[in-house]
């Protein structure tokens, strides 16, 4: 109706044509999102110029579409033009020109060409600095962009740097639970963990967990992935008793929103018994591997690779804690079962190590 009323090139038109490209491009439908684009730049130019702002912001969608598209020639070409026109037309520190440049440096980053995208980050960050501020949004979600260029590059003294700097601001003026502040939790506990700094990366961790558990409470979805990761950071650097505990509170906490019998518990049960394992105490890695197996098993076959990796584990912990019987009670249906198959490769290494851990059974 707008269209036949008012015309293609309208500035209501083509604002209405503009965002059902956005929408089109947020929904996958990259081809229908490229063409409507390039309707509205060109509509766009005819009534304005190519200089006027509008077009340039379409431009930058179009780009968008491009690198979604693997089409990175192309993003290029429009954003390497945008830069270029937008220094001589706004200067170095112009908002739109530091977008242009922002989206250069993710570009790049795309295709992994992380030497490439660097300056273009720094000039984002050099120009958002002098030009909004040091700790206007902007400039914060640029220093953010180029600590993850440095912890891509593995330059983790500089990521760690622009990580806690951002930290230190966000806690300070926001609070501890706030978004942003979270946010800053994760970079640096990813950063710390990939550099196997697990000592600062459980400080954050935990930071973390206890701002979900202020936010959510004990046993909402965030505190407990939370609890789940920070249980492993502590496993990882060999704190195997703290490691349990958090475990089994994360085993508690999903018993109470999914049941005993829900498979969502059987990795819990496996990290427990993992635990407990380290500790050397095999009976009760045992108990908890066998509930992950009896959990695995409301889903899947019993002669599926994964479940079979899990009875084989389950048996060396039965040996291990001299539990010839139940282990061999387990182990010959699986074994009898097998044989029947026409085994898949996976299945066949499975079979063998059964078939080893039979004769170890059998010996005693």
């Amino acid at each position: 109706t707008q269209l036949q009323l008012l015309g293609m090139n309208h500035p209501n038109t083509l604002t209405t044509h503009y965002h059902l490209g956005v929408a089109f491009r947020d929904n996958g439908n990259l081809e229908k999102a490229e063409s409507i684009f390039l309707e509205s730049i060109a509509g766009y130019t005819i009534v304005y110029g190519e200089n006027h702002s509008i077009p340039r912001l379409i431009q930058r969608g179009l780009s968008k579409v491009y690198i979604q598209q693997e089409r990175y020639e192309k993003a290029e070409k429009i954003l390497v033009w945008l830069c270029e026109e937008g220094k001589d037309a706004f200067g170095d520190t112009h908002d739109e020109t530091l977008e242009c440049v922002s989206s250069l440096g993710k570009l790049y980053r795309a295709q992994k060409k992380y030497i490439e995208a660097e300056p273009y980050y720094l000039d984002a960050y050099i120009g958002r600095k002098g030009g909004s501020g040091e700790r206007h949004h902007k400039t914060c979600t640029a220093q953010h962009n180029l600590a993850i260029l440095y912890y891509l590059m593995d330059r983790y003294t500089e990521s760690e740097e622009l990580f806690l700097d951002l930290h230190s601001h966000y806690s300070s003026r926001f609070g501890s639970t706030h978004s942003k502040t979270l946010s800053s939790y994760e970079s640096l506990y990813t950063l710390y963990k990939d550099n196997k700094q697990y000592v600062e990366a459980i400080r954050y961790r935990k930071k973390e967990l206890l701002a979900f558990i202020e936010l959510y409470g004990e046993h909402s979805s965030q505190s407990l992935l939370s609890r789940y990761e920070y249980a492993k950071l502590l496993r990882l650097n060999k704190q195997f008793h703290l490691s349990l505990e958090q475990f089994k509170k994360t085993l508690d906490g999903e018993q109470a929103i999914y049941g005993e019998h829900n498979s969502e518990l059987a990795l819990t049960h496996w990290n427990i018994a993992t635990c407990f394992r380290k500790l050397e105490q095999s009976e009760q890695a045992a108990k908890h591997c066998a509930e992950c197996w009896r959990l695995e098993l409301l889903e899947s076959d019993a002669c599926d690779p994964s479940v079979l990796q899990t009875v084989i584990r389950l048996l060396k912990d039965l040996i291990a804690a001299q539990q010839w019987t139940k282990a061999n009670a387990i182990l010959q249906p699986i074994k009898d079962e097998l044989q029947t198959l026409n085994r898949s490769e996976k299945q066949e290494d499975r079979f063998q190590a059964l078939l080893a851990l039979a004769e170890k059974i059998e010996q005693r």
